[in-house]
């Protein structure tokens, strides 16, 4: 005789059979709407930081305009609301690490001078 496989939905919290022993859902319909759910709360806990960085690299390409660089003080970034603590990678050139957002590095060049940089694309598809 086959055993029955009782299990609890994480999602509705209702005990159901379990067809398959790795099921783990009521419906798929749960599964689905347990996972919207934690996706959105996952961004929701996120979008204060992703407003920052977006507004950190509007700050950049504004300041880059059509240049491929620019030299300019850390006091002017400020200034436009630039905050330094927000970024989506770090860039490593010549042993040095670079601070990066998107396509633009930032790196810094001696007392409160950063240089912009704008990262031309390259063919290199290297993961690491």
């Amino acid at each position: 005789m086959k055993e029955v496989n009782i299990k609890t939905c994480p999602y509705t919290h209702e005990d159901f059979v379990a067809k398959r022993s790795n099921q783990v859902y009521i419906d798929k319909a749960a599964q689905i709407e347990n996972n919207n759910l934690r996706a959105r709360k996952k961004t929701n806990e996120l979008k204060p930081l992703f407003k920052i960085i977006e507004k950190n690299y509007i700050i950049l390409k504004e300041v880059l305009g059509d240049k491929n660089s620019v030299v300019i003080s850390t006091e002017y970034l400020k200034g436009k609301g630039f905050n330094s603590k927000y970024f989506t990678h770090l860039d490593l050139d010549n042993n040095k690490y670079r601070a990066g957002i998107n396509d633009i590095i930032i790196e810094k060049i001696g007392g409160s001078k950063v240089e912009i940089i704008k990262k031309l694309k390259t063919n290199d598809s290297r993961l690491f």
